[in-house]
């Protein structure tokens, strides 16, 4: 085939015409999109090549025949780069490396056009360029290293790019696989026919390079195969997939309430093949659906919740008719789509439970016993008894046993009210530790029955740290002038004078919970409070201490380590010594006795005692360091005769030292952590014979 250089570059100047025309076409259907961008890149490239072509053709001139030769490989180096782009933004597949920075594959474009360009100085890239100017011009090169480099990693590119779109091609489902086997195809075909001519297993005298030319047919392939194949048959196909794999089940019915189709979901949902129920009247349905899928009175479209059992529990749907009209506005059916909202039914049912209900002991909170009282308050409720019982001990409870027993407490108080009332009363936590009883139509008697009733089953109640115990107080309404405010008030009343009557037996059971308490976790025994109590005592009488300080010197011997009861076990019965922090953790207890004590007015005269028994004459003890005579006169007592006690006995963490030993320890610490005049006084007890109804041995001493 021959023909002449001015009739060739025509014929360059017309294919180069192409991949512009295609610019024009890619910007006008994907204006605003992130392949719009790629695209028109790669199509201005493949123009540059061509329309270099072109030129080349009309030159005379060796050296501009060489100048055009070279600038042709900016889209020569270049448009590998852009296709592998244009795959990663179409099928949206990630490469790890390219991915992340996608500006490395640029690189080495950017040197081959370099080195192209100076190649003259180095010949890196030909040995040799001749030029033949006859009737087509040709040029002739020997091609050098790299040469090789850059047509492999051109073709490495193309490679990866016919990868991802065979990947594309085979993730896709069978329906959808036209479009990019035919993306794939204009890619593949082209570029091996041009490999076929450019490694010579194919033959043939053309006088145009094939290269520009097959990519610009692969483009053509990609053009047809975004915007002009239409894959008419796909379109039901696809409905028929998104509606089919829908999570929400969709019926269709027509005006005989026939059954017209059903997705998979909603088979599911009754348990019944989706061949079956096609043709099916609604009425045949379970869980009465044929309620819900009647037809509708007016309007086109209308939600409603339908309740369904299940082996997990009842599930709630949001149901949504739609009528479907034909071009004449005539009803021709219903789309039923149900949507599953068990979630948010759930949600809105807890929200709705507490907003009525107290969280923790599930009866009728304030708000709602505010509201229902007023509903109850009416004459055939007549008489109305209302009762205010408080729960004895909670902060105390609270306080040496932590808040999880303080709200069992408040739990077993709840039940044992509410088992103990009739069905039509009303019972609610009011406050804190303050519950409320409303009974219609009951007397004086049968309310002092009922009080009765309580406080056996608090009796019962074993499985709490501390004694359950409820004060009540109640008052009735028998005429309607009477304000129901004022009764509730008479009855809140009446329970405050009972609980200061019964508060001295009550706060006598807590004290002796917490000795208990003390044992049994292993704090202190009964031989070492007995033992501690009586030196005390013995200490207490010599320096003259007057008998109502003796009685809470008593109480302290006791008590002064209660706040131990809010340690952890694996803090406070750790056989080894304590790491900085848990002995942090250990220093508290002062300030959790104080609590303690100051929660039960039998003992509140030693919470101070108690606050301070860990403080140093010197100012080094805790919590406060407080120095010398500040510190209470009983802390400084308790201090000694507890620190005598504790060296002469075995403890997990020391072996006991002999009452000799232990009276020379404290003389050295005399001035230091004990009062110089007390320790003096103590040691001297040994010669006063006032170690002698303990049966402590001081021969040696």
């Amino acid at each position: 085939m021959h023909m002449s250089n001015g009739l060739l570059g025509i014929i360059y100047l017309l294919i180069a015409s192409l991949p512009a025309f295609l610019i024009f076409l890619y910007r006008k259907q994907y204006r605003g999109k992130s392949l719009n961008l790629v695209i028109t890149v790669l199509c201005a490239l493949l123009t540059e090549w061509v329309l270099c072509d072109a030129i080349m053709q009309f030159c005379r001139a060796d050296y501009a025949v060489m100048f055009w030769h070279e600038a042709k490989y900016i889209g020569i180096a270049y448009i590998p780069v852009l296709v592998l782009t244009f795959a990663l933004e179409y099928t949206s597949i990630k490469l790890p490396l390219i991915s992340k920075k996608p500006g490395l594959l640029f690189i080495l474009p950017a040197i081959t056009v370099f080195i192209v360009a100076t190649n003259r100085f180095h010949h890196f890239f030909r040995t040799s360029l001749t030029v033949d100017i006859g009737q087509v011009v040709k040029v002739y090169s020997e091609n050098a290293w790299w040469y090789n480099v850059h047509a492999f990693y051109s073709y490495t590119l193309i490679g990866l790019t016919v990868l991802l779109f065979l990947i594309d091609f085979l993730r896709q489902p069978r329906v959808y696989r036209s479009r990019p086997g035919l993306i794939l195809l204009g890619i593949t075909v082209p570029t091996f026919i041009n490999f076929l001519f450019d490694s010579g297993f194919i033959n043939m005298k053309l006088q145009v390079e094939t290269t520009p030319l097959a990519l610009i047919l692969s483009m053509l392939f990609i053009y047809y195969a975004l915007f002009i194949y239409r894959p008419v048959r796909i379109i039901p196909i696809a409905r028929d997939l998104v509606v089919g794999n829908m999570d929400n089940p969709v019926i269709l019915i027509d005006n005989n309430d026939a059954i017209l189709d059903i997705n998979r979901a909603a088979a599911t949902l009754l348990n019944t093949p989706r061949r079956q129920l096609i043709g099916q009247s609604t009425e045949n349905l379970p869980h009465n659906w044929s309620n819900f899928l009647s037809r509708l009175p007016a309007g086109t479209a209308e939600d409603k919740i339908l309740t369904i059992p299940g082996n997990e529990g009842e599930r709630f749907y949001k149901l949504t008719r739609v009528v479907l009209k034909d071009k004449k506005n005539k009803p021709i059916g219903r789309l039923i789509v149900l949507t599953d909202i068990s979630d948010l039914k759930r949600a809105m049912m807890s929200l709705e439970y507490l907003g009525m209900h107290d969280q923790l002991t599930g009866l009728k909170n304030r708000a709602y016993f505010e509201s229902e009282l007023q509903q109850m308050d009416r004459k055939e409720n007549y008489p109305l008894g209302i009762i205010i019982g408080d729960v004895n001990g909670l902060k105390l409870v609270n306080d040496a046993f932590g808040h999880e027993s303080g709200d069992l407490l408040l739990k077993e108080a709840a039940t044992a009210i509410l088992n103990s009332c009739p069905e039509q009363s009303l019972v609610a936590r009011i406050g804190g530790d303050e519950f409320a009883i409303v009974i219609p139509g009951n007397d004086e008697d049968k309310i002092i029955k009922l009080i009765e009733t309580i406080r056996k089953n608090c009796v019962s109640v074993n499985s709490l740290p501390a004694p359950l115990s409820i004060s009540f107080g109640f008052a009735i309404k028998i005429r309607i002038e009477q304000g129901i405010n004022s009764i509730i008030k008479q009855a809140d009343d009446h329970m405050y004078k009972l609980k200061m009557l019964e508060s001295r037996s009550i706060n006598s059971a807590l004290i002796i919970t917490l000795q208990k308490a003390l044992e049994e976790r292993n704090i202190e025994t009964l031989e070492h409070m007995e033992r501690t109590r009586q030196l005390a005592v013995n200490l207490g009488t010599k320096i003259g201490l007057p008998d109502y300080l003796l009685n809470d010197l008593k109480l302290l011997a006791l008590l002064h380590d209660t706040g131990k009861l809010g340690i952890p076990d694996e803090i406070l019965l750790k056989p080894g010594p304590l790491n900085a922090q848990e002995w942090e953790v250990m220093k508290t207890h002062s300030e959790k006795g104080y609590h303690i004590a100051s929660s039960i007015p039998e003992i509140i005269s030693i919470a101070q005692a108690i606050l301070h028994h860990h403080e140093h004459w010197d100012g080094k003890g805790y919590p406060y360091g407080l120095q010398g005579e500040e510190i209470p006169l009983l802390s400084r007592v308790i201090s000694i005769v507890d620190a005598f006690d504790v060296m002469t006995h075995d403890r997990p963490y020391h072996k006991a030292i002999t009452p000799a030993e232990a009276l020379e320890e404290i003389r050295s610490c005399a001035g230091s952590q004990f009062d110089p005049q007390l320790a003096q006084v103590f040691i001297n007890m040994k010669t006063d014979g006032l170690f002698k109804d303990l049966d402590i041995d001081l021969t040696t001493a």
